[in-house]
């Protein structure tokens, strides 16, 4: 019921097409998938619009009146994404990047391209 009044109603029309019919619709493009600036701003969009997501289905709770926002619900989500970002750069140290027992490796990097297996 809370959700039906105020500005939740228009937050999930902004959901339910920016979640769905834009991503799917922007990715039927050729030129849109050839363009990594493109693809990168849609997934930045669909990390934002995943994050309303769930804000709509929490904040309710805290907000019944309206839709609002509060400086406490950004904070969150740097904190969290800050922990996450951490965690995963701590990790990746550790990892190599690169495929190193790949026995076509070291031709790779001389240029000669290894076994084609197209």
């Amino acid at each position: 019921m809370v959700r039906s009044r105020g500005g939740w109603p228009a937050l999930a029309v902004v959901l339910v097409v920016g979640h769905f019919f834009a991503p799917f619709f922007l990715l039927l493009l050729r030129p849109i998938k050839r363009r990594a600036a493109a693809l990168g701003g849609i997934a930045l969009a669909l990390l934002v619009l995943r994050w309303l997501d769930l804000y709509w289905l929490v904040a309710p709770s805290f907000h019944r009146a309206e839709l609002g926002f509060d400086w406490m619900d950004c904070s969150a989500l740097i904190g969290v994404g800050g922990v996450w970002c951490g965690v995963f750069l701590w990790n990746l140290r550790r990892c190599a990047l690169a495929p190193l027992r790949d026995p076509r490796y070291s031709a790779l990097l001389a240029g000669g391209g290894g076994d084609d297996h197209e």
